[in-house]
C-alpha cells in the first residue's frame, strides 16, 4: 500500500485484510479464554450484532474511500488549503457521515438491550460499554475531521477507533455464541 503511494482501492483492500486478521486474532484469543456462564439468549440481539458488525465493515470501507478522496484533493492542492477539502469531497463523504447515524442507532439499541438482558454479567456489560464509548468517540472525532479541516493527527485515530469497534463487536458476538 505504501509502495503504491496509497493507491486508491488498495487502501480499502488493505483495511479489509487487516480486519480479517484482527478477527482471526480475537477468535484465537476467544478459544483460549475462559468461557462465561450465560443462560440468557436473545436471537434479536445476536441478529442485531451481526448486522452491526456488517454495517461497521461497510462504514470502514466507505471511510477508506473518503480517505482516498481526501488524499487526492490534498495532493492536488499541494497539501494546502485544508479548510477547502471537505467542500471538494463527493457525495460519498456525505453518505459516510449520514450512514454513521444508522450505525449509531443500531449500536445504541444493542447497548440498551445488552445492559437490560445481561445486567449481572460483567464481561458482557464491559463489551456493551466499550461499544457505547467507541461509537461516541468515533462520532466526535469524525465530526472534528469534517468540520475542522481534517486535522492530520485525527485521521489515524478515527480509523483506529473504527477498528477497535469492529474488534469489540466481533468479540461480543463470540461471547454470546453458544
Amino acid at each position: 500500500v505504501v509502495a503504491s503511494n496509497l493507491a486508491p482501492v488498495k487502501i480499502t483492500v488493505h483495511m479489509v485484510a487487516a480486519l480479517v486478521l484482527l478477527a482471526l486474532l480475537i477468535y484465537i484469543f476467544h478459544l483460549v479464554s475462559p468461557k462465561i456462564k450465560n443462560n440468557v439468549s436473545s436471537s434479536k440481539l445476536m441478529k442485531a450484532l451481526y448486522v452491526a458488525l456488517a454495517l461497521t465493515v461497510v462504514q470502514i470501507m466507505l471511510g477508506t474511500q473518503v480517505r482516498e478522496e481526501v488524499d487526492s484533493i490534498s495532493k492536488a492542492l499541494n497539501h494546502l488549503q485544508r479548510e477547502t477539502w471537505a467542500e471538494k469531497l463527493s457525495m460519498l463523504f456525505k453518505f459516510h457521515r449520514s450512514f454513521s447515524l444508522l450505525v449509531l442507532a443500531l449500536n445504541a439499541w444493542i447497548v440498551y438491550q445488552s445492559l437490560k438482558l445481561f445486567a449481572s454479567i460483567d464481561k458482557i456489560k464491559l463489551q456493551a460499554s466499550l461499544i457505547a464509548l467507541l461509537i461516541a468517540a468515533e462520532i466526535v472525532v469524525g465530526a472534528v475531521l469534517g468540520y475542522f479541516s481534517f486535522p492530520a493527527a485525527l485521521q489515524p485515530v478515527h480509523l483506529l477507533l473504527a477498528s477497535f469497534l469492529f474488534g469489540i463487536q466481533f468479540r461480543y458476538i463470540l461471547l454470546l455464541t453458544k
